[in-house]
């Protein structure tokens, strides 16, 4: 079955409280299974997209990538395999069209960085299956689950993401997304359920 595993804001992997970026010992089993997830699905022909929140050669995007350049399980990164996008902050695409009341001049500047709404629609042409990680689950990440299956019209069958590799900061809000989720029938899987649905042909 055609997959597309979304690697969802990855830089929230390594955030902490206070803004900064680091490597914390303590989520190197975490780091190692998204790292392997990746290389599962690209040696399973699948596609792996990488939403980021600002572009790479931004300020930002330059702060964010040195963080992850010293730390060799995040090499995938820089590999040129992955589909890199920009999504908005809340993890999802901008419209096609400019939304009533934006300035021109902001919507010039999100048009400039953003991808839009139908480009996601055309890069995930052929995928049946999307399998969702990284990203704090109470927003980007959520967001953009369930974005798949409103705005997409995939079935709930088709989008599903894994708990143990996503990121949270209000642990109430996580526990009301997971509900949600799960009332609109995408289904949290373990690690492992993800690596057997790559490796299964």
């Amino acid at each position: 079955m055609p997959t597309a595993l979304h690697l969802i804001h990855p830089y929230v992997f390594k955030r902490r409280k206070d803004g900064k970026l680091e490597t914390n010992k303590k989520f190197v089993q975490r780091d190692r299974q998204v790292s392997e997830l990746v290389q599962t699905a690209l040696n399973s022909d699948g596609m792996v997209i990488h939403h980021m929140d600002t572009p790479a050669d931004s300020k930002l995007g330059e702060y964010r990538d040195n963080a992850f350049r010293i730390d060799p399980l995040y090499s995938f990164l820089f590999s040129g395999k992955l589909i890199e996008v920009v999504t908005t902050e809340w993890g999802v695409p901008i419209t096609d069209e400019k939304p009533k009341g934006t300035p021109q001049a902001t919507w010039a500047l999100y048009e400039a960085t953003n991808i839009k709404h139908s480009e996601l629609l055309r890069k995930m042409e052929g995928i049946d299956l999307h399998l969702l990680i990284g990203g704090a689950l109470e927003n980007c990440l959520g967001n953009m689950a369930s974005y798949i299956l409103d705005y997409y019209y995939f079935p709930p069958s088709a989008v599903k993401y894994i708990p143990n590799l996503c990121v949270s900061v209000d642990m109430n809000a996580r526990r009301n997304r997971e509900r949600e989720l799960q009332q609109k029938g995408i289904e949290a899987i373990t690690y492992e359920r993800a690596v057997d649905i790559l490796t299964t042909k």
